[in-house]
């Protein structure tokens, strides 16, 4: 976790520890002259150390991620997806992760193929006159197509 942190976020980090505070102890990362309680980083950074703490603990199970892309700038994105997927496949975890970002998803896509895992997109959407929830899958090949047509594939309801 603490590459994670040095790669994107505070590059001087010396570790993780805690630290005693008013009603017990706060998670903090250690730099050569402080110690700065996770909870007054940025919201981004906030975010990776809490995403990464729960990823570094499991094992052989799925993983829920909803919108990892809020509070991330793009480099923040591909080091947190970079790390996930890392972790994904060292510990087979298998993971779903929802967005409304085609930059996550094509982030997503190109890490996948550099890691040697597969990924599945899948488009859901609820009919308007039925109220029942449709769902497609999407290869990799056809969010490519769409999106050298210049089509959103976020927008597949009106296409």
């Amino acid at each position: 976790m603490l590459d994670l942190i040095r790669e994107e976020y505070e590059p001087g980090a010396e570790g993780i520890g805690f630290k005693s505070g008013g009603k017990g102890f706060a998670l903090t990362l250690m730099l050569p002259n402080a110690s700065i309680e996770v909870d007054s980083l940025g919201d981004g950074a906030r975010i990776a150390v809490l995403y990464a703490s729960i990823l570094v603990l499991a094992e052989e199970t799925g993983i829920l991620i909803e919108d990892p892309e809020v509070h991330q700038h793009p480099g923040g994105l591909v080091t947190l997806m970079r790390f996930a997927l890392r972790l994904a496949k060292e510990k087979k975890l298998q993971l779903f992760i929802t967005t409304h970002s085609i930059e996550l998803i094509n982030i997503v896509k190109k890490l996948a193929e550099e890691l040697g895992l597969g990924m599945k997109a899948f488009y859901i959407e609820r009919d308007n006159n039925t109220g029942v929830v449709n769902v497609r899958a999407l290869e990799s090949v056809d969010v490519e197509v769409l999106q050298k047509l210049g089509l959103d594939p976020r927008l597949l309801h009106i296409l």
